[in-house]
């Protein structure tokens, strides 16, 4: 006989088994929302921008010369650069000189499934050719792209320039000092025989980019 003020047992039994699944599902939902965003995180802020493009390997349709890395030590000098990624994490320097191409600053593997290798040269396909060169007479040192076609080329070659270190360490230096945005449109542009003029970054882009 129950008295008073007092409960069954089977009562009181479906009282917890009610107060345990609101309690497992409330659980389950905060773990869900935790790891939906330690996904996003992983995907976007750790390996933004880079991990969202497409790369298209083997596309003999484009090529880079020996000349690339003389010329983006070139570019470097004379400001004809820009980097993906931003202050804090740089993660691809574009040259602007001769074919438009740029080198990761390390592995990153991208949310299709591929890799952008460090030091490897990659060409920048279609659109995203034309985002780069806008942001680049925006006068803008870092930018942001999210999507686009990259063809992989091949691994730089050591470049040894007098009193200079390696060629992928004036690449990281470069991209470690280069302004959010630089102060005026003028480039000094240099020739190989060292002699330089000041032109406007249309000009460059006309003259010495493909």
């Amino acid at each position: 006989m129950i008295e008073k003020g007092q409960k069954s047992a089977s009562l009181i039994d479906a009282q917890a088994l009610v107060t345990a699944e609101k309690g497992s599902k409330k659980w389950i939902k905060k773990f869900i929302g935790l790891y939906r965003d330690s996904k996003k995180r992983n995907l976007i802020d750790r390996n933004y921008p880079l991990s969202r493009f497409k790369i298209i390997k083997n596309n003999s349709e484009w090529d880079l010369c020996y000349e690339s890395e003389p010329r983006v030590i070139r570019a470097i000098e004379e400001n004809g650069v820009i980097v993906i990624g931003d202050r804090e994490d740089p993660q691809m320097l574009v040259k602007f000189r001769g074919k438009m191409s740029g080198i990761p600053l390390r592995d990153i593997h991208t949310i299709e499934g591929s890799q952008f290798e460090k030091g490897v040269w990659y060409i920048p396909i279609g659109e995203i050719r034309w985002h780069l060169i806008n942001n680049f007479l925006e006068r803008k040192g870092f930018v942001y792209l999210d999507e686009g076609e990259w063809s992989r080329v091949r691994p730089i070659k050591d470049y040894v320039k007098t009193k200079s270190a390696d060629i992928f360490n004036c690449i990281n230096n470069k991209a470690e000092s280069i302004p959010k945005k630089f102060p005026n449109d003028e480039i000094e542009a240099k020739n190989i025989f060292g002699s330089s003029r000041l032109m406007t970054r249309n000009n460059y882009i006309r003259e010495y980019s493909e």
